[in-house]
């Protein structure tokens, strides 16, 4: 599997899901049919805060290739050190 990283340099100016959902579009064609998903990672910041790193991850089967759009993160998105890992509930497709 191949990993790619769209438009990093205007993650900055992307704010919500939509805003990475365009440029799924705009790169790879993404459509109503396809399918992505929201992938939050903590990240351990020297100051001991742990900040929220939040992408939109698109895999591309016949390409053996998996397409990542990442948001802005910003102090905002910082949070507690979590006490322990909860389980995922649920799961949302996410295409227009």
């Amino acid at each position: 599997m191949h990993y790619e990283r769209l438009a990093e340099e205007s993650r900055l100016a992307r704010r919500t899901v939509a805003d990475a959902l365009e440029v799924l579009r705009k790169f790879v064609g993404f459509t109503a049919t396809d399918r992505a998903k929201i992938r939050i990672d903590l990240l351990k910041l020297p100051s001991s805060e742990v900040a929220e790193l939040v992408n939109l991850e698109f895999a591309v089967a016949l390409e053996n290739k998996t397409y990542f759009v990442s948001l802005r993160t910003n102090a905002a998105s910082r949070i507690e050190q979590p006490r322990k890992r909860r389980p995922l509930i649920g799961c949302c497709d996410f295409a227009k």
